[in-house]
């Protein structure tokens, strides 16, 4: 992809993120960008999911790292500042039978260190 202010044109060249690219955000700096991996077509699944670091410096950018964050993340920022993001685990949405059913959503805090970013705290 390319982005020309408004405009975004397709360039051929897809990267493998994860499974089911759910939120994608852009750290402050322009350095990185991550993606949060649903996984389960946005339903919890009982399966981890990631999300993924690309390096927007590189030329073509890549994927770098994928950090395990839990089941299905869904809602996901990266803070003002640039050094934290938050993953919401989605909850309530599966069968409530499930063996990985729970009630409510959960939280991960990912810490960025430039292009290094990290579990720093989650609550699942």
């Amino acid at each position: 992809m390319k982005i020309d202010g408004q405009k975004v044109l397709y360039e051929k060249y897809d990267m493998p993120t994860g499974v089911f690219p759910y939120n994608v955000d852009i750290v402050p700096n322009g350095k990185v960008a991550l993606v949060a991996n649903n996984g389960g077509g946005g339903y919890a699944d009982g399966n981890v999911d990631t999300v993924s670091v690309i390096d927007l410096e590189q030329n073509p950018p890549r994927v770098i790292d994928h950090i395990v964050v839990g089941d299905a993340p869904e809602g996901f920022a990266i803070s003002p500042k640039g050094d934290l993001a938050l993953a919401i685990l989605v909850g309530g949405n599966s069968d409530k039978k499930a063996f990985f059913s729970r009630k409510a959503g959960a939280a991960v805090v990912l810490k960025i260190n430039d292009k290094k970013v990290t579990c720093a705290f989650q609550e699942w």
